[in-house]
């Protein structure tokens, strides 16, 4: 569902709020991500496809940024396989399942 400039996906363990840049939620290639928990805790994630982050390196490259493309980093990364918010969710499921939301993805302020 659409909120805004965000595309909000509700699961009974958590509910999520994609900022993806005007792509379509089907193909989108990153993402930042808003991830409300049921004790109110909300975390951060951003996500990319190797893909996506292999266009930075190359815009980086040209741009002379990151010392010519020389690395590419982004605070609480979480890297998936395919495009398009659903490989997303299916990624934030299991992190939530897991629990590796607490090491992967830092908790902002209340």
């Amino acid at each position: 569902m659409q909120d805004g400039p965000y595309y909000v996906v509700q699961r009974s363990a958590f509910t999520a709020r994609f900022l993806i840049g005007g792509e379509p939620s089907e193909t989108a290639t990153n993402a930042d991500v808003h991830v409300e928990l049921p004790d109110g805790t909300v975390r951060y994630v951003t996500f990319f496809t190797l893909p996506a982050i292999e266009r930075v390196l190359r815009r980086h490259w040209d741009t002379g940024e990151t010392g010519g493309g020389a690395y590419f980093w982004s605070k609480d990364l979480v890297i998936v396989p395919e495009a398009g918010v659903p490989a997303m969710v299916r990624a934030v499921e299991e992190l939530v399942r897991s629990g590796d939301i607490e090491a992967a993805c830092q908790a902002l302020p209340r």
